[in-house]
């Protein structure tokens, strides 16, 4: 009886984020354009009940392909109002939480956090057979704080998906990627970045968010921390709307932006691997997808400075072509693998 509950959820109704032809109309809808397909009039997955007390809620052996899936699937879609901001005791409850788990106090955490409807616990990855710690909130979903996933034993480097309904395939992209570099942390935005008004549900705008809290506390000793976002180059101009990707190390509290020989590296490569692609502050004319706004970037740039994390935003035409972004996952993680060895 200890799968009932996964099971259930990643059987439920479940999103498809292929695309059946590729079009302009297409990727804007797919890439950042208000098409999630899901909307005030189609809110997506009904929420199942959750676990008894004391139930455990994951599998012993987890698939994390699988289990974000399912916790995509019953995400608050746009408009719903479903993100409840946390408040700043709140955030710090939910970081010490998981810092509780990362110290093996697992049973203690998962007690801490059955009052903010959270389980917390310990599982074994299906793919390396590595321990996995998983912070994941009860459904229905009622506070949208996210899920986060911690690699006990592996090197300092965490993968951020701050748009998992927003742009299209990301949580895919971001799954590969923690699986072949074998990341720390795979850190998932609980719900669509305009579920609520304004910024107030955004990840990569919201500064008090418990999102914003674990990447604090992460980056203290993170070699590096991916962004992974999408967007559809019809939305730009040259030579942004030619390019399969953009990568940008963000900006500072300042407001400053700099490129660093880490990030031409990656650049480098992916272009090796047939890609067209920019590095802001580096290339001429990537002026337009820079990051700059984003929280975890300012952070850990202000803190470290530049050079701790890097948003990669992916061109809607290879999110949604699975062998493109495959390839350029492959190229991604080696990068990772080979900057945190």
């Amino acid at each position: 009886m200890q799968e009932t509950r996964i099971q259930r959820i990643a059987h439920a109704w479940r999103r498809s984020f292929g695309c059946a032809a590729v079009s302009f109309a297409l990727v804007a809808a797919a890439c950042g354009d208000g098409g999630d397909p899901a909307g005030p009039g189609n809110p997506g997955p009904g929420p199942g009940p959750g676990p008894a007390p004391g139930t455990r809620v994951l599998p012993d052996t987890l698939d994390v392909a699988t289990l974000v899936d399912a916790v995509v699937d019953h995400m608050p879609r746009r408009n719903t109002n479903g993100y409840a901001p946390p408040s700043p005791d709140q955030r710090i409850a939910m970081v010490g939480i998981l810092a509780e788990a990362r110290a093996g106090r697992v049973a203690r955490a998962d007690s801490l956090a059955d009052r903010y409807d959270y389980d917390v616990e310990a599982t074994v990855d299906a793919l390396h057979g590595d321990t996995l710690l998983v912070m994941i909130e009860r459904t229905p979903i009622e506070r949208g704080w996210g899920t986060y996933i911690i690699r006990k034993g592996a090197a300092p480097a965490d993968v951020h998906v701050n748009h998992p309904l927003f742009d299209v395939n990301t949580p895919d992209v971001a799954v590969a990627l923690y699986n072949a570099c074998r990341c720390r942390a795979l850190l998932i935005a609980g719900t669509h970045r305009y579920a609520n008004g304004g910024d107030e549900s955004d990840m990569a705008r919201a500064t008090g968010s418990v999102f914003q809290g674990v990447h604090e506390a992460l980056a203290e000793d993170a070699t590096m921390a991916v962004s992974v976002h999408g967007f559809a180059p019809m939305n730009h101009s040259a030579p942004t709307s030619n390019s399969d990707a953009i990568l940008s190390l963000g900006a500072d509290a300042y407001g400053d932006i700099e490129a660093n020989d880490d990030a031409r590296d990656l650049r480098d490569r992916v272009r090796a691997g047939g890609f067209v692609v920019g590095l802001v502050e580096d290339d001429p004319g990537y002026n337009e997808l820079t990051g700059s706004p984003n929280p975890q970037g300012r952070y850990s740039n202000t803190r470290f400075g530049h050079g701790r994390w890097i948003h990669v935003e992916i061109s809607g035409f290879v999110l949604i072509d699975r062998n493109a972004y495959t390839r350029l996952t492959g190229i991604i993680a080696g990068w990772l693998t080979d900057l945190v060895s």
